[in-house]
């Protein structure tokens, strides 16, 4: 395992999870990896201060203060932005746009289900980077 991943939303149960697998890890006395918080909020949430991770990978340089005074340290902060489905950032047509729109709106067969993440190709990159760098 080269990077435990605490990947956080609002409620922290992912993080919640991740923290359970490192306790894990410990008490079985298996190596723990590197742990990176990846911040998916355009603040520092509420008891990401209780986080003991080793980096935090922020969505905007513009954040690093407001991190740096919820306890983080400078050397643990990385604003690589946040990941997201490269569809996302794909210039399309309005009539496109409005038809991808139709479709999402119909319940999707079994066969199209997925539980891709969603990730850009920009910040997808850095992070798969950073992660190899730190592991």
């Amino acid at each position: 395992m080269d990077a435990l991943i605490l990947s956080c939303g609002t409620g922290g149960g992912h993080n919640s999870a991740a923290l359970a697998v490192k306790e894990a890890l410990e008490r079985r006395g298996v190596p723990v990896p590197p742990l990176i918080l990846i911040a998916t909020d355009y603040t520092c949430i509420p008891f990401f201060e209780e986080v003991d991770c080793d980096y935090c990978v922020i969505p905007s340089s513009k954040l690093t203060r407001e991190y740096l005074r919820c306890g983080f340290r400078p050397q643990q902060l990385y604003p690589l932005g946040i990941p997201v489905r490269e569809s996302f950032s794909a210039a399309e047509s309005k009539r496109k746009a409005r038809r991808a729109a139709c479709r999402r709106r119909r319940p999707p067969s079994r066969a199209r289900r997925s539980s891709t993440s969603r990730r850009s190709p920009a910040a997808n990159r850095k992070i798969t980077a950073f992660s190899q760098r730190t592991g």
